[in-house]
C-alpha cells in the first residue's frame, strides 16, 4: 500500500511543483515587463525641445566657436547613445553612472543658458544601486519646469547622502515652483513622476517625495533603502 501511496503521490506533488515554478516565473516575467513598458514610456517623453534646441545651439556654434562645436557634438551623442543603453536595462544602475549621465545633460543645457542656467554638485556617495534614468529626468524638470519659468534664471542642486538606513538623493532648485496639492496640468511631467515613483519602488524599495513652493521653487528627495 506504501508503495502504491507513493507512485500516486509522487507524480502529483511534481506536478504540483512545476506548477508553482512556472506560476513564479510568469510573475517575474510580468513584473519585467512592465518595468520595460516604463522605460519605454519614458524614452517616449524624451522632451523634443531639448534635441531640437541642442541642435540648435551645435549649429550656432559651427560658425562661432568650431572646437567647441565638435564638443557639443560629441556630448550630444553620447546622450542619445547613454538614453538608449540605459532603456535597455531590467536592473538598477550605480548611482555614480547615472551621475555621469545627468552631468552630460547639465553640460548642454549650460550651453544653452549661460547666464541663467547654474548647477551645484554636492556628491557624499554614489556607489549604491538606482534605476536607469530615475534621478536625470527630475533634474530635467528642475530645468524646464522650475529655472527656465523664471525671467532671472536659477541654481540647480543636485546632492547625495546616506543616514544609517537610507541613501538617499535630492535636486531642489529655487525657481517657479508650483503647489502641490493642486493637479499637475502637464500631463508628461505627471507621467514622468509616476513612473519614476512606480520604478524606484519595484527595483530598489525606494520612494520619491516631492515638496514645492510657488515663487520660491522645488526639492524633489529620493531615498533608497540599504537593505
Amino acid at each position: 500500500m506504501g508503495l502504491v501511496s507513493f507512485t500516486v503521490i509522487l507524480p502529483l506533488y511534481l506536478i504540483f511543483f512545476n506548477a508553482h515554478d512556472e506560476l513564479e516565473n510568469d510573475i517575474l516575467r510580468h513584473k519585467k515587463e512592465q518595468t520595460q513598458l516604463r522605460v519605454s514610456a519614458m524614452m517616449s517623453q524624451m522632451q523634443p525641445h531639448f534635441l531640437y534646441n541642442s541642435l540648435a545651439v551645435i549649429e550656432a556654434l559651427c560658425e562661432e566657436d568650431p572646437k567647441l562645436a565638435a564638443e557639443a557634438t560629441n556630448a550630444f551623442s553620447k546622450y542619445l547613445r547613454e538614453n538608449m543603453n540605459f532603456a535597455d536595462k531590467s536592473k538598477p544602475i550605480s548611482f555614480s553612472e547615472e551621475l555621469n549621465h545627468i552631468k552630460t545633460y547639465v553640460w548642454l543645457e549650460e550651453l544653452r543658458f549661460p547666464n541663467k542656467l547654474r548647477v551645484e554638485y554636492d556628491i557624499e556617495c554614489d556607489a549604491f544601486p538606482v534605476p536607469a534614468l530615475s534621478v536625470q529626468p527630475m533634474v530635467e524638470n528642475a530645468i524646464k519646469h522650475g529655472i527656465c519659468k523664471t525671467k532671472s534664471g536659477g541654481t540647480v542642486r543636485i546632492r547625495s547622502y546616506e543616514t544609517e538606513t537610507f541613501y538617499c538623493i535630492t535636486v531642489s532648485d529655487d525657481g517657479a515652483g508650483f503647489d502641490v496639492q493642486k493637479t499637475i496640468d502637464d500631463t508628461k511631467l505627471h507621467l514622468g513622476i509616476n513612473n519614476t515613483q512606480s520604478r524606484l519602488h519595484d527595483m530598489v524599495g525606494g520612494s520619491l517625495d516631492i515638496e514645492s513652493v510657488p515663487g520660491k521653487g522645488t526639492e524633489v528627495t529620493i531615498k533608497i533603502p540599504k537593505n
